[in-house]
């Protein structure tokens, strides 16, 4: 099922709500901003980060290379979009661990 932009641009801002929620739970001041992650995703083209398969954007989700549970932070130089195999396969493990670990 394809989105229409609308619903991306919902989907973008939830995104990035749940993730700043998330950061100040940890104590942490930081966020990148949903328009930071849009244009993130526009330049990824709607491609996975780690496997490079074509997701949509609409589809990739929030990935942490440094996750926040491992001192990471919440800036939009932390993030990547992520399809959700690879986001949930990579879990809480920093990239270099996820790699080292067959993803």
């Amino acid at each position: 099922m394809i989105i229409g932009k609308k619903a991306i641009l919902e989907r973008i801002k939830g995104q990035t709500l749940t993730q700043k929620t998330r950061a100040r739970n940890m104590g942490l001041d930081e966020s990148f901003t949903w328009n930071e992650w849009y244009d993130k995703l526009q330049a990824y083209d709607g491609f996975c980060h780690y496997c490079g398969e074509w997701i949509g954007i609409g589809y990739l989700t929030v990935d942490h290379v440094v996750p926040l549970s491992n001192g990471g932070s919440n800036t939009i130089d932390n993030i990547v979009p992520a399809c959700s195999h690879c986001n949930f396969s990579k879990g809480s493990s920093s990239y270099p661990v996820y790699l080292i670990k067959g993803k």
